[in-house]
This record gives C-alpha cells, sequence and structure tokens, in this order.
C-alpha cells in the first residue's frame, strides 16, 4: 500500500460538539493519499463513538484511524500527541486540535509550498474564533510577521519566530525531521507543552519558512478548556523553561538566544503573576529567582530595555533579579 502523504493529528479530549467540524476540514483540505489519525485522550462524553463513526462513514474517500486512551493521561495533550507522532506514516505531518479547524485551500497552499521548498517546517498563520460571541480575531502577531519579512539573516527570522506563539497547529513538519531530530512533546503535569517543543523545532529544524495566511482557526473560550482558573499549576511554567534552557545551552548558548530565552522568561513571570493567586506568590518568588540569575546582569538589563513593561512590572522583575523578596511583593 502506497504510505500517505500527509498524517494529520487531531488530538480530542470531551470535544463531541466540535470533532466532526474538525475532521471534515481536514478531509476538505487534504488529498486522498491522506491518513488522518485522531488520538482521544480518554474522553468521558460521546467523542470516542463520533470517531468510529467518521471512519466509518468516511471509508473508501478518506483513512480516519482513531486511536483510543483508556483514562485521560497526565497533563495536556502530549502523550496523545506523540502516541499520533509515533503512529504517523505520512511524508508531512500537520497537527491540529480536536475543537478547531483548518482553512482548506489556505492549508492546500501552505503544503505545496511545504512541498516545493523542500522545507522541514513551514509556519503558517492563525485566527481565533469565540465560541461565546461568534466573533473572530487575527491573532496578534501582525508586528512580528512584519519584523520577519524584513529580517536580515537566519538567526534574525529564527529569534523572531521564537517570539511567536508556540502553538503547534500552526506549523506544518517534515516527519523525516520530527523523527531525526527526535522532536517531541515532554510528558509530565503540566499543560503548556508546546513552548519546548516550539523551541525544540525551532532550533533544530534544517531549511524552513513562513506562509503568511491564516490556516488553522483556534477556537477561545468554550466550556472545558485547560486552566481556566488561577492557582498554581500556572507555576510549571518554569518546568518548561529548564527543558528550553537545557536545549538552548546545547544547540545554540549565543549571547543573541539567551536574551531571547530570558524574554521569554521574563514575559511569562509575568503570566504566571496574573494567573496565580496571592497565597501562590512566595512560590513563583522562589521558582524565578534562582533561574533569573543563570543569566548574566548586562543580557537582564538588555532585556529590559528592548522589551515593554509597565513600570510596575518592571519594578517586579527587577525585585525578583536581585532576590529581593520585600520588594517584590511590595509590588502587589
Amino acid at each position: 500500500m502506497k504510505a500517505p502523504a500527509v498524517s494529520v493529528i487531531i488530538t480530542a479530549y470531551n470535544v463531541a460538539s466540535y470533532i466532526a467540524v474538525a475532521v471534515q476540514s481536514a478531509i476538505d483540505a487534504l488529498p486522498e493519499d491522506t491518513e488522518i489519525i485522531v488520538v482521544d485522550d480518554g474522553s468521558r462524553d460521546m467523542t470516542p463513538a463520533l470517531v468510529r463513526a467518521l471512519a466509518e462513514s468516511f471509508a473508501g474517500r478518506a483513512l480516519i484511524r482513531p486511536l483510543t486512551f483508556s483514562q485521560n493521561t497526565i497533563g495536556g495533550t502530549a502523550t496523545a500527541a506523540n502516541f499520533g507522532m509515533d503512529h504517523a506514516t505520512g511524508d508531512i505531518v500537520v497537527f491540529l486540535d480536536g475543537d478547531d479547524w483548518v482553512i482548506p485551500h489556505a492549508l492546500r497552499r501552505a503544503l505545496d509550498r511545504m512541498r516545493a521548498d523542500k522545507l522541514d517546517m513551514l509556519v503558517t498563520d492563525c485566527s481565533e474564533y469565540w465560541n461565546d460571541t461568534g466573533n473572530y480575531t487575527k491573532y496578534p502577531e501582525a508586528h512580528l510577521w512584519d519584523q520577519l519579512k524584513l529580517a536580515a539573516d537566519d538567526a534574525s527570522r529564527r529569534a523572531i519566530l521564537l517570539k511567536m506563539a508556540p502553538f503547534p497547529w500552526r506549523k506544518i513538519y517534515r516527519r523525516g525531521f520530527l523523527e531525526e531530530a527526535n522532536v517531541r512533546f515532554p510528558v509530565g503535569d503540566y499543560f503548556f507543552e508546546d513552548n519546548p517543543f516550539h523551541w525544540d523545532a525551532v532550533l533544530k529544524a534544517g531549511p524552513w519558512g513562513w506562509h503568511h495566511e491564516v490556516t488553522h482557526i483556534h477556537r477561545m473560550a468554550r466550556a472545558g478548556q485547560s486552566l481556566d482558573r488561577k492557582g498554581p499549576a500556572y507555576l510549571k511554567i518554569f518546568d518548561h523553561f529548564d527543558t528550553m534552557n537545557r536545549l538552548v545551552s546545547a544547540i545554540d548558548n549565543s549571547t543573541a538566544r539567551r536574551h531571547g530565552l530570558l524574554d521569554w522568561l521574563l514575559k511569562h513571570i509575568l503570566w504566571c503573576i496574573d494567573h496565580v493567586t496571592p497565597r501562590d506568590w512566595n512560590d513563583l518568588y522562589d521558582l524565578a529567582t534562582p533561574r533569573l540569575a543563570l543569566f548574566d546582569a548586562d543580557v537582564f538589563w538588555a532585556a529590559l530595555r528592548t522589551t515593554e513593561f509597565s513600570p510596575t512590572d518592571m519594578r517586579k522583575l527587577v525585585a525578583l533579579s536581585m532576590a529581593d523578596r520585600l520588594g517584590f511583593l511590595r509590588e502587589f
């Protein structure tokens, strides 16, 4: 049997109301020699039954491969996404969340570009669909796309790409690259594992490119989405920093790359502050200060100069960098 040209990996958990849209959009976007791997992460609703029904109804037109876990796995979608990659056989891999969908004609154009330029990875654009209002919004990265087009060299372009949202589903990958470079999602008791996956792929990819067209629609504000309440779970983002720091140290420990890593850390410290409760502030301090200490003072101050922070946020970050617990807590 001829191997499929494209493997679409759809991760799903309790998305019975949306999974048919995701699958149908992938079928409409891609040629017949496509496999659609739906990895159900132990759903408690009708998602697995619907996927099996879709596989039967589309038999002969599309190869839909349901893979179902008996129970929900730890953390986010890492285990399901890795399992999908382990079972993929296509030359190209496309990720899709079970509650999202793709724009068929746009994804086809992106795939044509991927093949024509023989790329390891192609980055595309995305839009958000707000489930509570029915409105669409453009993801706020226009300034980064403008910078990407004007960047003078590959190192500068990768630095800009690392600032973009880490969504794995708005990138298209050569499966051989993912296998050869061992790019996988880290598995653990945390969410947002797309951050280290993003850095791993960007740092290791050979030829890559971008296609500034919306190929994916990301559903927002639906019931049951991950971590929609404040709490200490967000502190796990520091585990992802440790993974990314090891990657940078092993692959590209240049001053410019460390500056980019510090920029990510500073922004995610502030993001954490916004998502935890007051009882977590001391724990955040204990996690942030040793990681900021990994960076030279001149790199820290250069990052502050080149990033727009509010005066209050800047005082919080400076207090953390100086290991001044009282000064940090005084800013709340």
